[in-house]
C-alpha cells in the first residue's frame, strides 16, 4: 500500500530503483505524486493511457497466437479498462 512503499522509500540510502503503478482517473494528473525523494530529479514518471480496442485485440492475438472474436475483446476492454 502507499503507506508501506512510503516508510520504505524513506529508509533506502544508496542508489536504487522503486517501481510503482497507480490507477488515476481520467485527466487527474500525474500518478504517484505523493512518492518524493530527496532527489526529485531521480523520480521518472510515466502516464501509460489505457489501450483501445484495437490495440489490446492486437496484443491479445499476438500473445495467443489466435484471434479472439469482437465480442470477446469487447468484454475485456470492459471489464480491464484497457489495461
Amino acid at each position: 500500500s502507499r503507506a508501506a512503499i512510503e516508510f520504505a522509500v524513506r529508509r533506502l540510502r544508496g542508489r536504487f530503483g522503486v517501481l510503482v503503478t497507480e490507477r488515476c482517473a481520467p485527466g487527474e494528473g500525474a500518478a504517484a505524486g505523493w512518492l518524493k525523494l530527496d532527489r526529485p530529479d531521480g523520480i521518472d514518471r510515466v502516464c501509460v493511457r489505457p489501450m483501445s480496442t484495437a490495440q489490446l485485440h492486437s496484443l491479445i492475438s499476438e500473445r495467443l497466437g489466435r484471434k479472439l472474436t469482437r465480442p470477446s475483446v469487447l468484454r475485456i476492454a470492459e471489464t480491464s479498462g484497457g489495461n
